[in-house]
Formats: structure tokens, sequence, C-alpha cells
């Protein structure tokens, strides 16, 4: 099992435990030793999955005392139809390689891209970005404004590149796969995007092009490895 499987794995396992009710709001999940015990999985997988739930503001850790759950939705963990989405079935054999097709292409273009603005990422674009990430994390339950907003946030780190080219074929594989988005939205949850673009920001924040051009290929190729265990 990779190393991406297990800290999937961990990801399941807290969701459930917090979605069912066996975890209370504001109560201590059980320390990394019990989940190596029951998960039989290692403490740096346990660490990167709980991180991924500290940054969407579902759980928060105090030294020396543990972690505890602030927000019992864990939705965005979650492949689900919400207000405004689409309702064609989003796992047949086409949708699925389409929508695999568009990552994959998107994973040759935007790491570079983003590898390129970093160093002069301007306050400007920071704060959209950040602006963008707000209403992703308030729409978690409307796939179409957390759609949009999505696209909005690629798409102002190409115009920041300000190169004619790259952005009107951005524009037009962003607008005219619109609903390929929603269902791929739909298949893979909302998790992935709030948390890896809090990594990008922070990334063009420090003006690091390589840790940037590392967290987008990531970002892209996670929702690709998701993509796959659903298809």
């Amino acid at each position: 099992m990779s190393e991406k499987q297990v800290t999937n794995k961990i990801i399941a396992y807290i969701t459930k435990n917090i979605q069912d009710g066996t975890w209370q709001l504001g109560s201590k999940i059980p320390s990394e030793k019990a989940f190596c015990e029951a998960l039989g999985v290692s403490r740096i997988s346990v660490r990167s999955a709980i991180q991924q739930f500290i940054a969407l503001g579902i759980l928060e850790s105090h030294q020396g005392k543990g972690t505890f759950i602030i927000n019992n939705d864990a939705s965005a963990f979650t492949g689900t139809a919400s207000s405004g989405a689409v309702t064609a079935s989003v796992k047949t054999p086409e949708t699925v390689g389409e929508m695999r097709d568009l990552l994959k292409f998107r994973a040759l273009i935007e790491p570079e891209v983003c590898a390129e603005v970093a160093p002069s990422a301007s306050p400007e674009l920071v704060a959209k970005l950040e602006a963008l990430l707000a209403v992703m994390q308030r729409a978690i339950k409307d796939t179409n404004a957390f759609v949009n907003a999505d696209m909005e946030f690629h798409l102002a780190i190409c115009k920041a590149l300000r190169n004619p080219i790259l952005n009107s074929i951005m524009e037009e594989l962003m607008r005219q796969r619109l609903s390929s988005y929603q269902q791929l939205n739909q298949v893979v949850g909302s998790y992935g995007g709030i948390y890896y673009h809090s990594l990008i920001i922070d990334a063009l924040k420090k003006h690091n092009g390589k840790h940037a051009y590392n967290v987008m290929k990531e970002h892209l190729e996670h929702s690709i490895d998701d993509l796959s265990l659903e298809a």
C-alpha cells in the first residue's frame, strides 16, 4: 500500500468516526500511538492525515493536551452532490476518463506556471487567492459556488504570468468544461482543493518557486489518484 493510500485510509477512519458521532464535537481524538495500533500505520502517516483536518478547521491541536474536534462537518472529505449540483451520473467510464484527461493536462502546465509566478507573486494576487479560498471554505456544500471559486483560483495564478496564449487556453479549458469540474467535485469531495490551495498560497507568499511547483503538482496528482480510486 502506497503512502498516499495509507493516509487516505486514516482520513477515512477519522471521517467515519466524526460523522457517525463516535467522536463528539469538542472531544479529544485518540493519540498517535492509538491510531498506529488500531490501523497498523506509521506515526508519519497519522500526522499527515491529522494535519489535513487541522488545515480544514475540523481538528485543532494543543501542545501537551492533544487534538480536539472543533467542527464536526467532515463533508469536505466525501464526494457528495449538493445544492445546485448536476444530477447526471458521474462515474461512467466516459466522464471519469474525461476528468482524468483534464487533470493530466493541467498537471503538465500548472506546476510550471506556479514556479514562474512565485518569485514575484504580488500582495494583491495573494489577497485575491485568500479571498477565493475563503469562498471555497464556505461553499463546501454548494458544488456550483465551490467549483466557480476553485476555477477562479487557478485562473488567477495563470493570469499573473501575463501570457495571453496561456490565459486563453486555460480560460477555455475551465469554462468549457464546467460540468466536468462539477462532477469531479461530487466524486472526490472538496478537501483536496481547500487543503492544497492553502499550501499553494503559503508557497506564493514565501516566493518559493520550487515549493509552489511541488505543491501544485501534488494537488493535481492527488485528484487524479482519488478519481482513479472512485472509477
